[in-house]
């Protein structure tokens, strides 16, 4: 956890500053707080190189699902993005890797289609059953299906908690949490 400054303005100009507690591990931890403080969280972004979070205002906030984002991010910007989990392998092997192969032109070309798709069914297999592995434009990454912070290109977001009285900071701060 850590404190950060955050504004009202969109653009991230410093404007009504208010400390905020960002940087917690997972969405138990803010619901413990949310309950024991009777402090609701909040949706806090910025742009790489800012050093001020803007306040989003957002209320009943949930976990980013992040599974979904990614599917209308595919939708709305034409983006070539394909989300795997554990139980896709079949499907996967069926409609991406025997079309491929049956368009190689040449021994070589079906080894590299081969060795590409092996590495992808590995890392496909580690994955834990609250992860994807999300390709991207030739890139992949996994990632938690929800979260409570995660970045975009230049944009970051997280999931903390704002005040103006320094006590519930401090309260926040040296919050016990209880494992579950």
């Amino acid at each position: 956890m850590k404190r950060a400054d955050t504004t009202s303005n969109r653009s991230g100009y410093p404007e009504r500053l208010i400390e905020a507690i960002i940087g917690f591990e997972n969405w138990n931890q803010i619901e413990q707080i949310s309950k024991a403080l009777n402090i609701e969280p909040e949706v806090f972004n910025k742009k790489e190189g800012w050093n001020i979070w803007v306040r989003n205002y957002a209320r009943n906030v949930r976990p980013f699902n992040l599974e979904q984002h990614y599917l209308n991010r595919e939708c709305n910007e034409g983006s070539i993005i394909v989300l795997y989990n554990t139980e896709d392998t079949q499907s996967i092997y069926r409609e991406r890797v025997l079309p491929l192969l049956e368009n190689a032109m040449s021994m070589e070309e079906s080894e590299k289609i081969i060795n590409e798709w092996k590495e992808i069914f590995e890392e496909i297999q580690t994955l834990g059953d609250d992860e994807i592995l999300v390709h991207e434009n030739g890139y992949r990454r996994t990632i938690n299906k929800e979260d409570i912070s995660y970045t975009e290109d230049t944009d970051m977001y997280e999931i903390g908690f704002v005040s103006s009285d320094k006590r519930i900071l401090e309260k926040i701060e040296n919050f016990e949490f209880k494992e579950e």
